[in-house]
């Protein structure tokens, strides 16, 4: 249980890097389609990066965040009540 937080910080930077992979050249391409101003691309970017330390700590100071106990339903009996 100890190396829980360490695990679930890699889980949260591999995703954020995953996700930074897919968003950045969706930023460069919705900027030349709506012709926005450059600061956009570079607020963009720049609140991307202030994100990473957010995320390390979120996932660090809480590794049970999003981890929920749910189950799938193929895991669960179904008990049908409809027969007599």
């Amino acid at each position: 249980m100890r190396d829980l937080p360490i695990r679930r910080v890699l889980w949260v930077l591999l995703a954020y890097a995953v996700g930074a992979a897919v968003v950045l050249p969706g930023i460069d391409w919705l900027q030349r389609v709506l012709a926005l101003p450059p600061q956009f691309g570079t607020l963009a970017r720049g609140g991307m990066l202030l994100g990473v330390p957010l995320a390390i700590v979120i996932a660090w100071r809480y590794p049970e965040l999003g981890a929920g106990e749910h189950t799938l339903l193929s895991d669960v009996v179904v008990k049908d009540d409809t027969r007599p």
